[in-house]
């Protein structure tokens, strides 16, 4: 009998022992429970991840709320939700977030300031995301304090999505303020760009000078100048002059070059394509410097390359006296300024350079001549071509421009490439000489194999303007980057359809509509290391293109 009392008692030992309901990931109620009950971080962040799956009003109410309560959920359990209202694009969380920010929190490696920093981090990605302006003053504030460079980038990020313009002083501030890593400075400045806002100009024209331990700003300096447009033209002609004495006292402070400041000044200029800035580049077609030879070539090479861009007809006598350069990259840069501007009568110039000294400052003659010339210039080859063995063998034991090697033998493969090289540029003018500005023909001639044919294609198509070419340019940019070669034809058909739409109406408008599809196309090549200069030119299009007709100049 004592055997049989005992089994009720065991049973209600086992009764007692059962484990209680485990809660069900799927249900609002019990995941909200977790978030108020569990003494454990990581539990909390689990349930915040099941409230989100579940994905109902109810669930993200019921998180809102807890966000929304005195005291606030831990570090680690406010970063979770922020990512999930973030991903959601809750606007009903805007204002608990901007709550949650913690503008007390220092740098540390600490977990507590670590936790803090990374849900200030996830909560300006958020709000960011979000896209609601209402944020904005929230941002200014953790960007004025936070010491924390994770947080800085998103919090960058997030107002140069907000475009407040009370954002705009702590951005100039953060862009310039030497005591934060430069990636960080680049951030601020590539934010200011997405402001139209004069009073980043400032900061935008001296940055495009100042280097800090070797790492450059121009590029995103240079963008935030180009997207300012018509406003950034009349300071920069004071830099180019000499004007701005206040800037070029502050480059000598910091040893910047008066040459660095001028040639990077015309390069600005040319992007913008003002023909304000033409008298002043013409000057710098004579820049002279004693001290600095090297400096010297840069300002010439700078405003030559500008107002090819800008096709300045008044550049063409002053280039074409330039065309005796005895310095290769030089002569090249004048040369391709001057085809740019499509003067034919350069040609002729050409056609004597191209038969003598040595090869590197033959060849660029050549690929004058083949941007250039008539179909019936091809002929001129027959000559080069003929005199090329005699040529080589000067050139290698003269001049040595092949290097240290034995020129009856191991020259073979260099003079491979001269023959190759011509062989390309005759090409050129039989193809493109012979299309006589006729569209359908440059057109067919964008997709040739030889690299010069489509370059010279797009600048013809370009020059000739009209709604007809727009088409055919738009698919030389579309084309895609195989190898280095294929970079020049792209610049050119990105010239050229900056050129066929600068002053038609009609064409800027059918271009217009091929924008979606060309920020796709940067999104794609400014992650690869061979068009990410391509994916810049793009950019620079792109903004010109939405530009108003009033606004263009």
């Amino acid at each position: 009998m004592p055997t049989l009392r005992l089994i009720p008692a065991l049973a209600l030992s086992a009764l007692i022992a059962l484990p209680a309901c485990s809660p069900d990931p799927n249900d609002v109620g019990d995941q909200i429970g977790i978030l108020k009950k569990s003494k454990s971080d990581r539990q909390k962040v689990k349930a915040v991840e099941n409230l989100q799956k579940i994905g109902s009003d109810a669930a993200m109410k019921g998180m809102l709320d807890l966000l929304k309560a005195t005291p606030k959920p831990s570090s680690q359990v406010v970063a979770a939700m922020a990512k999930v209202f973030g991903e959601t694009k809750n606007k009903d969380a805007v204002e608990a977030l901007c709550e949650a920010v913690d503008l007390t929190v220092s740098s540390g490696s600490d977990r507590a300031t670590q936790d803090a920093n990374t849900a200030n981090k996830e909560i300006a990605r958020a709000l960011g995301d979000i896209g609601d302006a209402r944020a904005a003053p929230t941002l200014i504030k953790l960007l004025k304090r936070t010491s924390d460079n994770y947080v800085r980038i998103d919090t960058i990020n997030a107002l140069s999505i907000f475009k407040d313009p009370d954002a705009v002083e702590v951005l100039i501030d953060t862009a310039r303020d030497d005591r934060l890593e430069s990636f960080i400075n680049k951030k601020a400045l590539l934010a200011l760009t997405e402001f139209d806002s004069e009073k980043a100009l400032p900061t935008f024209i001296w940055m495009l000078f100042y280097e800090r331990r070797g790492t450059s700003f121009f590029a995103e300096s240079a963008m935030g100048v180009f997207r300012l447009g018509e406003k950034s033209v009349k300071p920069l002609l004071a830099v180019l002059s000499g004007e701005d004495k206040e800037l070029f006292a502050k480059a000598k402070e910091e040893k910047i070059v008066s040459e660095a400041i001028v040639s990077k000044t015309a390069q600005v200029l040319g992007d913008l394509g003002s023909r304000e800035a033409i008298p002043a580049l013409l000057k710098l077609l004579r820049y002279k410097n004693e001290e600095n030879p090297a400096g010297e070539y840069f300002v010439r090479m700078a405003a030559a390359d500008a107002l090819g861009r800008m096709r300045a007809k008044e550049a063409i006598k002053p280039l074409q006296s330039m065309l005796g350069d005895e310095e290769t990259t030089a002569r090249q840069t004048y040369i391709r300024a001057l085809f740019l501007i499509g003067d034919k009568s350069t040609a002729s110039k050409l056609t004597n350079c191209a038969a003598k000294d040595h090869w590197l400052l033959r060849d660029v003659c050549m690929y004058g001549l083949a941007m250039l010339s008539p179909a019936k210039d091809a002929r001129l080859f027959d000559a080069y071509e003929k005199n090329a063995p005699k040529l080589f063998e000067k050139d290698c034991n003269d001049y040595g421009i092949f290097g240290a090697i034995d020129c009856a033998t191991e020259g073979k493969k260099d003079f491979e490439v001269m023959m190759k090289g011509m062989k390309g540029y005759r090409t050129t003018i039989e193809v493109v000489g012979a299309c006589q500005s006729e569209t359908d023909c440059l057109a067919k001639a964008l997709d040739h194999e030889e690299p010069r044919v489509r370059e010279r294609a797009a600048y013809e198509l370009g020059r000739k303007g009209g709604e007809e070419v727009v088409e055919p340019l738009l698919s030389a940019i579309h084309r895609p980057l195989k190898t280095a070669t294929d970079l020049a034809p792209r610049f050119a058909a990105v010239i050229g359809l900056d050129w066929a739409t600068r002053d038609n109406a009609d064409a800027k408008n059918k271009a217009r509509a091929a924008i979606p599809k060309l920020k796709e196309q940067i999104e794609t090549e400014k992650k690869k290391q061979l068009s990410q200069p391509a994916a810049e030119d793009i950019s620079r299009l792109i903004v010109k293109l939405e530009r108003g007709q009033s606004e263009a100049f």
